[in-house]
Order: C-alpha cells, then structure tokens, then sequence
C-alpha cells in the first residue's frame, strides 16, 4: 500500500468518477459492503484520516438499520429526508435505497469530497440523491419529510447552532437522531433546549446507543 496518507488523499479526493477512483479504493481496502434490514445493501467507503466524516461511526450505521427497516415509515416512496452532519451518509443512502429523494448535508467541504465518493459507490441509487452544503445556524429547506442526523450530538460549542438549524423545520418534519452519549451533562442540557419547541422521544437500542425522536409542536 505505499501511499502516503496525504498523496492517497489528494489521488482520492481529487478524482470523483470513473474507473480510476474505484481501482484505487478497492487496492487500499476502503471500501466495504454494509448488510442492512429488508434486503438493502450500500458500499461503505472510509478515507483514512482524523476527519470525523471521514468514517463510519456506530450511530450510522444504527440509523441507516433504523431506515432500511421501516423504522421512519412503512414506506418511503416520494418522501423528501435530508440527512444534516452526513459524513459518509449511509442513513441517507439507506433511505434513498428505500425511494425517498435525499439531501445529504455537511457543513465541511473534506467530509462533503467523501460523501460524493459514497454517493458514486453507491451509483444505483444516486440520482435519487443530492449534496450540498449546510451550515449548522442556517435553516432547513421547506418541504422536507424527515431529517436524519447521526452522531450529531457531541460538541457543547456547538449546540446553539445545531439547536437553531433543527427549529427551522417545518410541523411537517420528523427529526430522527442516532444518539451516543459521550458528555451527558452537556447533552442533557441540549435536549431541555430543543424541548422548548420539540417533543423528544428517546428509543433505547443497547446500553450505549439510542434513536432520539423530534416533532415540533404547532405554534
């Protein structure tokens, strides 16, 4: 494998199509078939590195089982999810193997360069699925069905503009989050500042992991 990690980013990083880039995953080991509920199936590309959308973390693939299996409806035909804080966007590609019209979103343009490659890796559900930059503060597009957000969760100076994006949802919008505690204080403290407009309904799936449930109230 003799690359080093900054060329192996730049060949990757640089070239979003074709033959070429799917060689080079395949020769570094990136890629890895995902198993998930109701016959769905995604390729998982990582790139190696310190940048947290760079990976596939647990809450993840949680919320794309949670999709894959019915779990945001019995079906997702023609429904709009925008996945917020994507990285590789599973969750969103998981629901767009389902029939939803997806929006995978990231405020970071590195973690953005990986999802296109999910995206391309995933080709056959592809032209259901967009990308685009979203900054945690600015607002949510109208019309949206659901809002995926994995992991989201974990960085207290954060929390004020990550709790202003989700209150720019409509009634409309379920907000669905794969929730791993790592400062329950601070988080704690997050979830009462979204109860303020949100009902928060919280499904335990192990001892460290659960799907959090969001629905504005009206008014």
């Amino acid at each position: 494998h003799g690359y080093e990690r900054s060329t192996f980013m730049n060949e990757v990083l640089g070239a979003l199509h074709g033959e070429r880039v799917q060689r080079l995953l395949e020769r570094q080991g990136l890629r890895r078939e995902v198993e998930l509920p109701g016959g769905v199936r995604l390729t998982a590309v990582e790139v190696p590195g310190d940048a947290i959308g760079s990976h596939v973390w647990d809450c993840e693939l949680l919320l794309a089982r949670h999709v894959a299996e019915g779990g945001l409806a019995p079906s997702l035909e023609g429904l709009s999810v925008l996945e917020l804080g994507c990285g590789t966007g599973l969750a969103g590609l998981a629901a767009a193997c389902r029939g939803a019209h997806v929006m995978l979103t990231d405020a970071d343009e590195h973690a953005l360069r990986v999802t296109r490659l999910n995206v391309l890796a995933n080709a056959a559900v592809g032209a259901a699925v967009a990308v685009r930059t979203l900054l945690w503060g600015e607002a949510l597009p109208g019309g949206l069905d659901y809002v995926l957000a994995a992991d989201v969760v974990y960085d207290p100076t954060r929390f004020a503009a990550l709790a202003a994006t989700l209150a720019s949802s409509e009634t409309r919008t379920t907000i669905v989050i794969g929730y791993h505690p790592r400062q329950p204080a601070a988080e704690a403290a997050f979830f009462s500042m979204v109860a303020a407009q949100f009902t928060v309904v919280r499904q335990q799936y192990n001892d460290h992991m659960a799907i959090i449930l969001l629905t504005k109230r009206a008014g």
